[in-house]
């Protein structure tokens, strides 16, 4: 019985000792395993993360070309896509392609502000037209947000930009221009001066416009200018008829009041004939020959049979054919004068008749030698009650209505007739001593 219970005791530790020895053996076979299945797992775990940071770069990188833009295809619903597996990969620490996701980064947020400033703009554009409330303000703000864009955008959005700047100024000229066609900001009066030009120059900025609303009702305004234009120009059509009938009444009545006498056929140079202080006798032979005396006798001797003395009262005082002295009048008096033109035909002193008397004379159909200035100049230095610069003349005509004088000057500056004004025929008459002789 003991060695039954002895037997059945080492029975019991062998199979305790087999148990354990198995134990043992299950346990490191099992870390063997347990570790090379926790290898495999852990490498498959990171393909998987490849997987997805290689589907997450190339998802984000086919959103944009080339140039860093974005497919127009794409918007902000793919970007927040992106945005979202770039954020998961970053959150599961798979940060292998760092500089690749910060460069996806920054072309994401230069196409979020791409799209924010074309999605504004739309905002001002309908049917590809800007809107004409379309402010100074929103182009201020959107000039300074596209100056805020990525290079690459800038060029893209460029020419949409200028375009809204170009249609604004464009409305804005055309309202402007408008408004400066009127007196008051209400536009209800036009200003009076406006011209054509100015017409034309607005509508042309009008009909240029896109905006059909806003040219619509600046095209209602500029009716009310160009009825307004129509309406002065019938007036100063009116007024220039007037003015045309007036200036013709006025010519026509001008030409009526003339009182004439033609000396032309007898006019008398005497500069050419060398009777330099010959005045005179060249006015009194001219004078005589249109009344028909003396139409035979020649002027060189008419002159040189006038009667001379050291007393201009009685004869022609110092030369005629000579120039000097030079400081005092070669000249004869009037009434010597007379005396001698009785040898001829009708001559009569009228010396201290008015300037109106002897164009009453003229009117009377009677020449008239009247006694001025050379050149109608002031008389300067007297001696012997005349000025030195003394010069005798035919009165041949005057103007009842403008006054005007016509006069034959025997030392022409220009015309051998001329007019001179009323004015001034009657200061240089007066001036030298008014001294006249008249042919009947």
């Amino acid at each position: 019985m003991s060695k039954a219970k002895s037997k059945k005791g080492r029975s019991k530790y062998q199979n305790i000792k087999s148990l354990l020895f198995l134990t043992l053996f299950c346990i490191l076979n099992f870390g063997v395993i347990c570790s090379t299945a926790f290898s495999v797992s852990k490498l498959n775990q990171e393909k998987e993360h490849e997987k997805r940071l290689n589907e997450a770069i190339t998802f984000c990188e086919n959103l944009f070309n080339e140039d860093s833009t974005i497919r127009s295809e794409y918007g902000k619903a793919e970007l927040l896509d992106c945005e979202s597996r770039l954020d998961e990969i970053e959150k599961n620490n798979l940060s292998q392609e760092l500089d690749k996701i910060k460069t996806l980064r920054i072309e994401i947020s230069d196409a979020y502000g791409f799209i924010d400033w074309i999605n504004k703009a739309n905002e001002y554009i309908e049917n590809n037209i800007v809107k004409e409330d379309f402010t100074e303000q929103d182009l201020v703000e959107l000039t300074e947000s596209h100056n805020n864009l990525a290079e690459q955008y800038k060029e893209i959005t460029g020419e949409k930009l200028e375009n809204l700047r170009s249609e604004y100024e464009a409305m804005r000229s055309a309202e402007e221009g408008l408004s400066r066609l009127f007196t008051s900001d209400d536009k209800e009066t036009v200003r009076l001066n406006v011209t054509r030009a100015e017409y034309n120059d607005i509508k042309a900025r009008i009909e240029n416009l896109k905006q059909e609303g806003l040219k619509n009702r600046l095209s209602e305004l500029l009716d009310k200018v160009l009825s307004s234009i129509e309406n002065q120009e019938k007036i100063a059509r009116e007024k220039a008829e007037q003015a045309r009938k007036a200036m013709e009444e006025e010519r026509k009545k001008i030409a009526e009041s003339w009182h004439k006498l033609d000396i032309s056929p007898f006019y008398i140079n005497q500069f050419s004939a060398g009777i330099y202080n010959g005045c005179e006798a060249a006015s009194l032979l001219m004078a005589l020959k249109y009344k028909g005396y003396a139409r035979g006798v020649d002027y060189h001797s008419f002159a040189m049979n006038m009667p001379t003395s050291d007393d201009p009262n009685t004869g022609f005082y110092l030369s005629m054919t000579e120039l000097e002295p030079k400081n005092e009048a070669h000249w004869i008096a009037p009434a010597p004068l007379a005396r001698y033109g009785l040898n001829y035909g009708g001559a009569i002193n009228v010396s201290g008749y008015s300037l109106d008397q002897l164009d009453n004379e003229i009117r009377n159909g009677n020449p008239v030698v009247i006694y001025l200035t050379y050149a109608m100049k002031n008389p300067k230095e007297y001696s012997r009650g005349v000025p030195k610069n003394l010069h005798v003349v035919v009165l041949a005509g005057f103007n009842s209505h403008t006054g005007e004088q016509i006069i034959y000057d025997p030392w022409p500056l220009g015309s051998a007739a001329t007019t001179l004004s009323k004015g001034r025929t009657e200061y240089l008459y007066n001036a030298s001593g008014r001294r006249a002789v008249v042919i009947r």
